[in-house]
């Protein structure tokens, strides 16, 4: 009963709601007035809808009120001549009033918007925290590698101008939120808790993982279920992303080396592996269901079916394996960031045993029997 107080009181401070009521009083008191003054004046026979009816009378007054003027209706004594005049002034004023209000609520919060300072209502959207180099090429991928509308959205502390520039250069709708992204409150107004997946990228401002791991922690305290994509710049950082329940992990020191060496001593890995990672290769790389049929079958079938029905080249297959609990990867380490993070991780309170993790078999056996629940691995 309080808790209804509160909020009834809560929407009485707002103006639009003592405008409403103030509209629907004069509503209310203008057909009974009109209704009492001309009444007795008309009789049925002299118009089809005359104000011997309260429903007629309230009719005309809302119909005077909003300024339509029907015409099938009017006063003919004096008295109530007055008082339509009074109607008719009172409800262009509220009118106006109700108009101007609805329309500075949706051009506040399409401002608001403009700004990255309303909250997210999305749902299943992934989110992008950081800004560097590769924001474009995640969302291009992210678009390409899309079975269905997918809506992002962006966190990070740029200003609104660049980020409304930046966000035209997409076909889908992406929306952004201004702010520090290792702040539990930024997460919620990107509504963390309905997001299907959230990237961490290195910020071009940060120079270690301290706040990709402090983000991690505040995405897994307010949502078990969003699956965490974390772009490190320190190896040293792996522990303790593990034990702030990060999904996947990667590095780009490693990828870029590797493509310096192959560029050496492996002519032609290098170009197959841009042109499998560009969004725009007709050879891009994509996970794709495994037919039922193939369930518990050699996997050397399962190849020459994709190959010879599908045109595509099946590299190994994946499966969603469920993490360990948290309790299993804390360590008895008494450094300080292990202590952070183990005293932010039982406040929280949850077992982050639900969360997941893909597991990949490449190039599997001619006889390995494909399992329930796994996806191929391909290229077109």
């Amino acid at each position: 009963m309080n808790r209804l107080k509160e909020k009834i009181a809560e929407l009485w401070v707002q103006p639009i709601t003592k405008v409403i009521v103030a509209l629907f009083a004069v509503w209310t008191l203008g057909g009974i007035g009109i209704f009492f003054l001309e009444g007795d004046l008309q009789t049925p026979s002299e118009n089809a809808t005359s104000f011997n009816s309260l429903i007629n009378s309230l009719w005309w007054t809302i119909v005077t009120m909003t300024t339509v003027g029907f015409g099938d209706m009017s006063p003919t004594g004096v008295p109530g001549r007055i008082f339509a005049i009074v109607i008719m002034m009172s409800g262009i004023g509220l009118i106006a009033v109700v108009t101007g209000t609805i329309s500075s609520v949706f051009v506040t919060q399409k401002i608001r918007e403009g700004k990255g300072l309303e909250k997210i209502n999305f749902e299943n959207h992934v989110l992008i925290c950081g800004w560097n180099r590769k924001m474009e090429h995640v969302i291009n991928s992210l678009i390409n590698l899309s079975k269905n509308k997918i809506d992002i959205v962006l966190v990070n502390e740029e200003t609104p101008d660049k980020l409304n520039a930046f966000v035209q250069k997409f076909n889908i709708k992406i929306r952004f939120v201004i702010g520090d992204y290792s702040e539990e409150a930024i997460l919620e107004k990107a509504n963390v808790k309905k997001a299907n997946a959230a990237i961490i990228l290195m910020d071009y401002k940060q120079g270690n993982d301290q706040k990709a791991i402090i983000t991690t922690l505040g995405i897994k305290h307010l949502s078990t279920d969003c699956k965490t994509i974390v772009y490190a710049n320190d190896k040293d950082s792996i522990r303790y992303l593990k034990r702030a329940n990060a999904d996947e992990i990667i590095f780009d020191d490693d990828f870029e080396t590797f493509m310096a060496a192959a560029h050496i001593l492996a002519p032609g890995i290098p170009e197959v592996i841009n042109r499998i990672l560009d969004y725009n290769s007709p050879n891009s790389l994509k996970s794709v269901p495994i037919p039922s049929s193939f369930i518990g079958k050699p996997f050397n079938e399962l190849f020459s079916y994709l190959r010879s029905r599908k045109k595509l080249i099946c590299l190994g297959v994946y499966e969603i394996h469920h993490k360990m609990g948290v309790n299993e990867i804390l360590s008895a380490d008494t450094s300080a960031l292990d202590q952070f993070i183990e005293k932010k991780l039982k406040q929280a309170g949850h077992q982050f045993g639900n969360s997941d993790k893909t597991g990949v078999v490449i190039n599997p056996d001619d006889n390995y029997l494909i399992k329930p629940n796994e996806g191929a691995l391909v290229i077109e």
